[in-house]
């Protein structure tokens, strides 16, 4: 749901369908991308994935831990492409 407060307007701009299920009724978040794009994460059922300006289906990722089960996925965030600058471009040792 999108709240404008000078507006005073409430709109949902994605409620899931048949195609891409949705629901979260605790922890879950998102966040807007640069591109138009919204990262969604679906904690709870252990869901993350990202729409377009359309609100098609870009990508998503399943948190399966076993069959039949998901680990919860408390958050997702898209970094910046220049995220090397901020954590060095060693191959995973802190000190490069």
């Amino acid at each position: 749901m999108i709240l404008d407060a000078a507006a005073d307007t409430v709109s949902v701009w994605f409620e899931g369908d048949s195609e891409i299920p949705f629901y979260s009724d605790v922890m879950g978040k998102h966040q807007w991308l640069p591109n138009g794009n919204l990262l969604v994460t679906e904690s709870t059922q252990g869901r993350a994935f990202e729409l377009d300006g359309n609100g098609d289906l870009v990508w998503e990722f399943n948190n399966f831990v076993g069959p039949r089960t998901v680990g919860l996925v408390e958050e997702v965030q898209r970094i910046p492409g220049d995220f090397r600058a901020v954590f060095g471009s060693g191959g995973g040792d802190p000190g490069n």
